[in-house]
């Protein structure tokens, strides 16, 4: 009994623990250097702080700027540690110092944060001693006009986001630590004779946590900077479907084909399409080029086969993100759906729906199914006549 006392005691002692963990914001609206929660001491700056828009809200222009948080931050960089911050590095040129965390480049303890133009690399340098030295190395696909980047660091492990997706994860026996007495800075690094090219872009939403954080956690912070909000549709002939795009920050904006819109230069246009069309939308954001497209299908309803009900023969729900469930893949031939029944091998109804988009994931009273052959039957009317089609197929693991 004591021991499982003492094992519950300790259980709710890691758990307040993790609990109390700390995460401190600075988003730079209004143009402030002040941590977002005012639980935090402000940012010192070598210049006055000029702003634009930024990820949300604004950001803080680094031409010219160097920045320094207060040293009280050191013992997060202690253990494990998260740093997230928002760049544009598209247009930038050489190796571009990022952040830095060390009094000089020769220093026992440092941290060091670059991007490499030539290779779209970020390299992200750690030191305790000078027997536990590593950089970790992640090619950065610059997809969009802001880079979203955050290092988290749990024990050995240190791992690189870009946009919420992990792009890099290095393994080791080193546990460094970083406090070294040192603030974090930006854009102001010690090594003078290393060349590094000065970040003259914008910077926003800093955030620092004292302790790794999860990719989940690290969604919370991504925001989609321009992209198109319709999802791809379908459409009767004759219709017409609004496209709606969204961009945090005001940028130009071109639709194509824009023969068949009504506004080919607005955030939010009107399509009529007399076939199926990919719609390409190009933003430009100050010079950093976005594309994103959205496909609007058209069908002729006069063209209808509607006895060409098509089901898959089989299907995977395996949470491999493919294939996950089985229903009917052209579900606008029906006008009204009488049932749509799944029944197994004993005529035994396990699944029965009355919308003909729903589907089945292959589970039954909650637990999923073993591979087996199960049999659909359905009744639904098309062009006001009545059809029904049944058949077999394979659920697969």
């Amino acid at each position: 009994m004591k021991w499982l006392l003492l094992v519950f005691c300790t259980l709710l002692e890691l758990n307040a623990q993790s609990q109390s963990k700390r995460i401190f914001v600075y988003d730079f609206n209004s143009c402030f250097l002040s941590e977002k929660a005012g639980i935090a001491g402000d940012i010192n700056n070598v210049n006055p702080a000029l702003c634009n828009c930024g990820i949300e809200g604004e950001s803080i222009l680094c031409a010219n700027q160097m920045l320094a948080w207060p040293t009280s931050f050191d013992t997060l960089f202690r253990d494990d540690w998260t740093l997230g911050f928002a760049v544009r590095l598209g247009n930038a040129f050489g190796i571009v110092d990022l952040f830095s965390k060390q009094q000089s480049c020769n220093a026992d303890t440092s941290l060091s944060i670059v991007f490499r133009s030539q290779d779209s690399t970020l390299a992200v340098s750690l030191r305790e001693g000078f027997d536990e030295d590593l950089t970790v190395y992640a090619k950065l696909k610059l997809t969009s006009c802001w880079q979203q980047l955050f290092i988290t660091k749990n024990l050995g492990q240190i791992r690189i986001y870009e946009d919420g997706n992990l792009v890099q994860e290095v393994n080791t026996n080193f546990l460094i630590r970083l406090d070294n007495k040192q603030p974090l800075r930006f854009n102001a690094s010690t090594c003078s004779f290393q060349n590094f090219t000065t970040y003259k872009s914008l910077l926003d939403n800093v955030v620092i946590a004292e302790y790794a954080l999860r990719r989940n956690e690290i969604l919370d912070f991504y925001s989609p900077q321009q992209d198109i909000i319709t999802e791809d549709t379908l459409i009767f002939l004759g219709a017409s479907v609004d496209l709606i795009a969204q961009s945090n920050c005001p940028v130009s904006i071109q639709w194509s084909p824009a023969s068949t819109l009504n506004s080919s230069n607005t955030l939010t246009t009107i399509a009529t399409p007399t076939n199926t069309t990919n719609y390409v939308a190009r933003f430009n954001d100050n010079g950093c080029i976005v594309i994103d497209s959205i496909l609007i299908r058209v069908v002729d309803k006069d063209k209808l086969q509607c006895n060409n009900l098509k089901l898959p023969t089989a299907f995977t729900p395996n949470n491999d993100g493919i294939n996950e469930v089985f229903g009917i893949s052209n579900s606008y031939l029906i006008s009204e759906l009488k049932f749509f029944d799944i029944l197994d091998r004993n005529g035994g109804v396990i699944a029965s729906f009355k919308d003909a988009n729903d589907s089945w994931d292959g589970s039954w009273n909650g637990k999923k199914l073993n591979p087996s052959t199960y049999f659909y039957k359905i009744s639904y009317t098309c062009k006001n006549d009545e059809y029904y089609k049944s058949g077999s197929f394979y659920l697969m693991k």
